[in-house]
Parts: C-alpha cells; structure tokens; sequence
C-alpha cells in the first residue's frame, strides 16, 4: 500500500465524508481532529501518518492501529468507542465519540469530584483488562470527560504521543512542556524491559493510576520528583524502583491523607505488593463501596485467542491440539512447540515457555510456567514468566477458565469455553 502525504487544514473534507472543524492534537504517529460528518454530528478522527514513516514499517503500524480499533471497541461505556475504520490516501483513520469537555487534565472541577471520576477510570481498567488489554500509557490527557460528566479512556495505541502530552497545562502548572509526559507515569518494571524484565500486566496501569491521582491531589507535583530536563529521568525512576517518594506532601491535605493508603499500595515497586486488579481499588475507593468481580466460567474451556500480539485474532483450539493419547502441549517460539507463540519487535517469549495440560479424569486445562526439557532432563522454566490474570503461573500447574487471560511475554490470550 501506498501512503500519500495528507496535510489536512481546517475546512478540509476527509474521505469524502468529514470536514475538519479543529485540530485536537498532533502525536507521534498520528494527528487527532474535530471533524462533523454530513448529517451534521461531532467526531473525534485519528489519522495515522503512515506517509511519514518507512515503508517496512507499515505493515506494524497498521495491524497495531487496526488493534486500537478493535479495543476500542470494546463493550464499555467507560471506553471512548471508535464507530468507524478507514483510508484515505493509503493512511489508515479511526472515526471516534467526541467529548467536548476535553480530558482530566483540563477538568477544573477535577478535585471535587475525584472518587467519581477515580471511580470511572478504574471502571475502564476494569473492562479493558478483563478483555485482555494493559493500557500502558494512562494520564489525565488519556482519560476524558462525555457530556454528562463521565470519565472514559482513550488512547489505546500508536497514535496517542507516547513519549509526550499533546496538550498544555492547566491545573497541572509545573508539567514541563510535552517531552517527558509519558516518564512520569510509568511503572518500574516498564521502565526497565530489559530482557528479563516483567511483561506487561494490570498492575502497570494500576501504578500510573496511583501516580495520576497523587499529581491531581498535589495540583501538578509527582511523586518520585519533577522532570525538567533528560537527566532528571534516570533519578526520578531510581526513586520510582526504590520507592522513595513524597509522602508529606499528600498528607498537606485532608483528601491527600484519606488517599494515601491507596496511593502507596499502586505505586509500590514490587509489582506483585500492589493492587492485582482494577476492581480491588475500586473497594477502597474513599466514599465509594463497589462490589466488582471478574466473572469467571466454571465451564472447560477450549480454545485460546490472541488478543495482543502481531497475530492478534488467532484461535487455538485445544482439542484439536492433542495428539493421540497424549494430553500435553506446549507453547513457545520455536517450531518445535504444538503452539508457536510469534513476536516481531520483542523477544520475551521464551523456547520453552509454558505447558497446557488436560485433566485425565476433570479433562480441564491446566498451566503450567516452563517446560520439561529432554536433552537437559529437567524442568526449564520461561525467562520472563507466565501469568494468569495477574498473577504468576508456577511449575504447579494452575487450573484455566472462562474469561482469564493469559500473559506470555507481550502476548496475551483468553481462554474460552466456546
């Protein structure tokens, strides 16, 4: 495919389809615009500039882009839903709500009403989990507000500036200026993807979440310091590894001491210290006593589907798998593996990563982390981890179900019981 230059003004039809009102914001990869269609309605467009980019890249960039569609897609009214996919010159767009009261960032009612919209963010995590889906990258800029006042996330790809914040400060007066937004939200095993770091899992976002809500309630201050220059990085995430952070300053005020129990158990280092999941904040959110559950089927299940990774959309069917009257599979990168795992620009999927094992008498599926190695004749376990849901899968073998999600280097797939 051949990607033309679009360098679209206000006034400009679209795709024959959407005239530009404003121009939103200008990212990393893509441009976000304000457009109505020809019946008159409000959108929000993102256009993916895949004319500034090398033709080998296309490839990646659209099948990323065409996964933020589908995520966004998602059954949940705290997402931002795209309506539409399409092309125009060779460049991939998506068609989006608009919301016109902006983001968190610039919501200067903010503060009062900060259980609720905590309340809204983490209902978004909640569903973009348990879909198998990690944001990676939420900040006020990421989260905004519909019409009547809800909270919503956005942003689930490529197009979102991932290095900076599109937008100027408001109630947020000490951010330096676009370059280091995405840095002070990051959590430490995702600063620090090294080979043998973590993979991505729901306690990265419940991090950025708890560093999100600090700097709401310190009107603009972080917790591991300011980043005002590039050499401020590497000290703000050695506190962020350390866990040295200003306690004292949230405890200023009354909301920040009511917080700070909370605050301290996302943003804690050790991944595995903190909240698991969206919904175990949700319990403790300050006024507010939500009874959420990730529904669980007691159903066997049967097939996996990827859900994050290069072959996003790919069924494994179990049964089918199974070879004579064995009742094992294994799964990794290599060839050798009944299911071969691919990456593209990682390698944190390991040669023997991980073992499905089918009940004898229950004929469930089980998990197991590694693999038993012939020429070794031992148990070899991955380099980076298997998890379900949140938490990590060891040589016990774990039972699956319905709806749990399993992370295996970047990849995730859900298990399914049809």
């Amino acid at each position: 495919m051949i990607a033309f230059r679009c360098d679209f003004s206000v006034g400009d039809l679209i795709d024959n389809k959407y005239v530009i009102n404003k121009i939103l914001g200008v990212g990393s990869y893509g441009n976000v615009y304000r457009v109505t269609d020809l019946h008159g309605k409000v959108w929000a467009l993102k256009l993916l500039r895949l004319w500034d980019e090398p033709s080998e890249l296309h490839d990646n960039l659209v099948a990323r882009f065409k996964m933020e569609f589908h995520t966004s897609r998602i059954d949940s009214k705290y997402l931002i839903h795209s309506f539409e996919y399409g092309i125009v010159e060779g460049n991939p767009y998506l068609v989006m709500e608009y919301c016109p009261k902006g983001d968190l960032a610039h919501n200067k009612d903010v503060l009062k009403n900060l259980s609720p919209l905590a309340r809204d963010v983490l209902l978004g995590l909640h569903d973009l989990h348990k879909s198998g889906k990690v944001h990676r990258d939420l900040k006020p800029e990421n989260v905004l507000i519909k019409e009547d006042g809800q909270a919503a996330l956005t942003d689930f790809g490529i197009v979102g500036d991932k290095q900076s914040s599109l937008t100027q400060k408001n109630w947020i007066n000490k951010r330096p200026k676009q370059i280091f937004g995405t840095y002070f939200y990051m959590a430490p095993e995702q600063a620090d993807r090294k080979g043998g770091g973590v993979t991505y899992l729901p306690t990265t976002d419940i991090f950025s979440f708890g560093v999100m809500i600090y700097e709401i309630i310190t009107n603009g201050n972080f917790p591991f310091g300011m980043l005002d220059s590039f050499e401020d990085i590497e000290p703000y995430q050695r506190n962020a590894r350390l866990g040295i952070w200003n306690k004292s300053l949230l405890k200023r005020s009354e909301i920040g001491r009511i917080w700070y129990p909370i605050i301290e158990k996302c943003i804690t280092p050790d991944y595995r210290e903190r909240y698991q999941s969206a919904s175990e904040v949700l319990k403790e959110l300050p006024q507010m006593h939500l009874d959420i559950t990730i529904h669980k089927s007691g159903a066997r299940i049967r097939k996996l589907r990827i859900v994050y990774g290069i072959e996003f959309g790919k069924t494994y069917d179990l049964d089918n798998l199974l070879t004579g009257r064995r009742k094992m599979l294994h799964v990794g990168r290599g060839d050798d593996n009944d299911i071969v795992l691919m990456e593209e620009w990682t390698s944190f999927v390991s040669r023997y990563h991980c073992t499905l094992e089918q009940g004898q008498e229950d004929h469930l599926w089980y998990i197991k982390d590694g693999q038993w190695n012939k020429e070794q004749q031992r148990w070899v376990e991955s380099t980076n981890g298997t998890y379900v849901n949140s938490s990590p899968v060891y040589s016990q073998r774990m039972i699956l179900r319905g709806g749990d999600v399993i992370t295996i280097g970047d990849l995730k797939l859900i298990a399914e019981t049809e």
